[in-house]
């Protein structure tokens, strides 16, 4: 099976989110220069073919209100039969092709995003479970099969019908159905995904980091020490032996 990576940049191509696509796949490059790389575009002619872009895929641009849409669509796109899909303000950090086996066993991967369940979206949600948590759309790890594109369908019709602002209360729900038909998800650890611009507690080593700033900075730092250790935005790092009172 081939794997690779997926970008999304929809609207204005030239702009902001294409340099941090740029600026996200270089990363990749410099630790999986082997592992191919594809933007899913509405303008490919405004994306240069790029030493970090392998492919360039055209999809229609959804309405400006509409535009997290795009993950949705761009997935459905995908030239790859396993795809990491990264949002354009992530930074990989070191190797992470390891994580394509996670797909050996299940369908869908991602990271527990920081506000498990968004209290606007509660009431649109009664029948879902507590313990089914909202899940970070901006690095999920894909394979193709029924299910995922089952999900798919799914997930583009509750975005288009509920919270158009925000794609990921979308995804919680179309989970959930999910469930009943044999989607398969596994929980990644937080360092395959972490937010920077929260709160950030992680282990082992930071792969993937997501959000904005000098991001190679907030990589060298995270990764200075290894072991329990909390991130927080304009604070810096701080290790296990930083609120213990006997220093362990």
């Amino acid at each position: 099976m081939n794997k690779g990576v997926l970008y999304a940049v929809m609207g204005s191509p030239g702009g902001r989110y294409l340099g941090e696509v740029l600026d996200s796949a270089r990363s990749l490059k410099k630790f999986e220069p082997g592992l191919n790389v594809c933007v899913v575009t509405d303008k490919p002619e405004m994306v240069p073919l790029h030493d970090a872009i392998d492919q360039l895929v055209k999809c229609e641009s959804p309405p400006k209100k509409l535009i997290l849409r795009a993950k949705i669509d761009a997935l459905g796109l995908t030239p790859y039969d396993r795809t990491l899909f990264l949002d354009s303000d992530t930074y990989i950090c070191g190797r992470i092709s390891q994580i394509f086996s996670i797909l050996d066993n299940y369908d869908l991967a991602m990271v527990i995003a920081p506000r498990r369940v968004d209290p606007g979206w509660v009431s649109k949600d009664t029948e879902i479970p507590s313990w089914l948590p909202e899940f970070n759309s901006g690095v999920m790890l894909m394979r193709k099969s029924e299910a995922s594109a089952r999900l798919l369908v799914e997930w583009r019709r509750t975005y288009m019908k509920y919270a158009k602002w925000n794609d990921q209360m979308s995804l919680r729900a179309t989970l959930f159905s999910g469930l009943k038909y044999g989607l398969k998800i596994y929980s990644m650890p937080p360092e395959y995904n972490c937010r920077i611009l929260c709160m950030a507690q992680v282990g082992g080593k930071v792969l993937i980091l997501h959000g904005r700033g000098d991001m190679k900075k907030v990589c060298s730092q995270i990764n200075a020490s290894m072991g329990i250790r909390v991130y927080i935005p304009d604070h810096g790092l701080f290790r296990r032996k930083d609120w213990t009172y006997d220093g362990k």
